[in-house]
């Protein structure tokens, strides 16, 4: 079964950036363009591996969203997904908040490729 990717990014490039690389590599990719419409797909029936999680959006930030997302698992009784956070910043304090929180790892945007798909089955491979 091909592993699942949530990507939530308010960039519509990154979003299909993002879904057509992975998805070359046999994974199913799952695109939301805010952490809210994500949270409003959230059910107790599936979940994905790993999320990758945009940290500068505008309504909703990426450190906000993954405390929702967390607070959202808890209610139903689920175990934490993997996030991963997107970043076109080069920002070590928004690493180390982030890594702080519980996130397992940073990606730089824009997308290398290889990179991304070999990080991305790393995770999901440690997760396994």
């Amino acid at each position: 079964m091909p592993s699942w990717i949530a990507v939530i990014d308010d960039d519509k490039t990154n979003l299909k950036t993002a879904g057509m690389i992975l998805s070359r590599s046999n994974m199913k990719v799952s695109a939301f363009k805010s952490a809210q419409v994500f949270l409003d797909n959230m059910s107790g029936d599936s979940s994905p591996d790993l999320i990758l999680l945009d940290i500068l959006m505008p309504d909703c930030d990426g450190f906000e969203a993954f405390t929702r997302i967390r607070d959202r698992e808890k209610e139903l009784g689920k175990s934490p997904v993997p996030i991963v956070f997107l970043t076109a910043n080069d920002d070590p304090e928004a690493r180390k908040r982030g890594l702080e929180m519980g996130a397992v790892d940073f990606m730089e945007k824009p997308f290398v490729p290889d990179i991304l798909v070999s990080r991305v089955k790393s995770i999901i491979g440690s997760k396994e």
